[in-house]
């Protein structure tokens, strides 16, 4: 009676979840697999063909959806004008659809964890696991883990946007899963963030480690909110996120991160935490780093202070016009290109032209 027609709507209720969730299942599968070894070798083991489970389900889905409905409609009399009377605006998932999506997703996350939770957590400790690098430490799992936070980020505003909800609440089961999810994203970006910190402990900072380590951050507080925004209906989460990138915008833009950087490196140089410091990489950065090469030029370790002049050399010909050992005039830069390290650095290299000129002129 009505019983099992209630059970047969929420198994095909559930059928249709779990087809629905088999694309990002494969994709997010994937990804994890490149992000870790140990789960990439669990998986291995299991002898899973994705391609064919993923073909036969999807064909085999469509079938059965096709029979289905023709069996129901010859069964039901089941007519469009039936319909007709019903709002045709139908913008909303069923719940035990969305559950069914979100859960396959939970399992494969949780799977995950468990599957190498020595590896993941090693970076927390300031451990590097055996047989890697600190750049392949940090550098393995990071494009993936921004995948899965994208496609965590993409799930969680279509489930807003579209479930059934009492209220204005989604259900509690809803949240849970959600709320495992978000969960999980922050552990994956804490990770990373923790392997970066590892990374730049060891080898210092540059432009791109501390770039990453800030949007990373800023993907922290994304799930953060998502998160508040779970048990606080009203919390104002798309605002709050908008705001926080402006500001994380204008603030990396004037505190200039290849200045940043380079007093870093100068300072964890100075204090022994590194033994040595790349020179040549420091006078990438270009006028950002003039003052800590000046520091180095006037410092006692001779080898460090000479390539300090060459880098501060080749700036000083990117701000004049130098003809054999004489300095001919100082070029004007275009005002779009005129910004505060290039203002520093020059009247830092007009000081001390001359005793650069003097110092290196015959190596070039």
């Amino acid at each position: 009676g009505g019983k099992k027609v209630r059970l047969g709507k929420k198994l095909l209720k559930i059928f249709v979840g779990l087809l629905m969730a088999l694309p990002a299942f494969a994709l997010l599968l994937g990804l994890l697999q490149s992000a870790d070894a140990a789960f990439e070798g669990l998986i291995a083991s299991l002898d899973i063909r994705l391609g064919e489970i993923f073909a036969t389900a999807l064909f085999g889905g469509l079938l059965l959806l096709f029979v289905f409905s023709m069996l129901f409609a010859l069964i039901k009399n089941h007519t469009s004008d039936r319909a007709a009377g019903q709002n045709a605006y139908i913008s909303v998932c069923d719940p035990t659809i969305v559950h069914t999506i979100l859960l396959s997703v939970s399992v494969l996350y949780a799977v995950y964890l468990f599957s190498q939770l020595g590896y993941f957590f090693d970076g927390f400790f300031g451990e590097l696991p055996n047989a890697y690098t600190f750049s392949e430490y940090a550098r393995r799992g990071f494009g993936e883990m921004c995948a899965v936070s994208v496609i965590n980020l993409i799930l969680i505003f279509a489930v807003h946007l579209f479930v059934r909800r009492k209220e204005g609440v989604l259900p509690p089961l809803t949240r849970a899963l959600l709320l495992f999810i978000s969960a999980f994203s922050i552990l994956l970006i804490s990770a990373s963030i923790a392997k970066m910190f590892l990374y730049i402990g060891e080898y210092g900072l540059t432009f791109l480690r501390l770039g990453t380590s800030i949007f990373m951050l800023f993907l922290f507080f994304v799930f953060l909110a998502v998160i508040i925004r779970l048990f606080r209906v009203h919390f104002p989460y798309m605002r709050m996120i908008i705001t926080a990138a402006c500001l994380i915008m204008a603030v990396t833009a004037l505190a200039d991160i290849d200045s940043t950087a380079a007093r870093y490196n100068f300072y964890a140089y100075q204090s022994g935490m590194h033994d040595h410091l790349d020179v040549d990489y420091l006078g990438a950065g270009g006028d950002s780093s003039v003052p800590i090469l000046l520091k180095l030029a006037h410092g006692e370790d001779e080898q460090t202070a000479e390539e300090a002049y060459q880098m501060l050399y080749w700036i000083l010909r990117q701000h004049a016009d130098i003809q054999g050992n004489r300095l001919q005039k100082w070029e004007n830069r275009d005002i779009r290109d005129v910004h505060v390290a290039y203002l520093n650095a020059d009247r830092l290299l007009r000081q001390h032209a001359d005793e650069i000129l003097q110092r290196c002129v015959n190596t070039w």
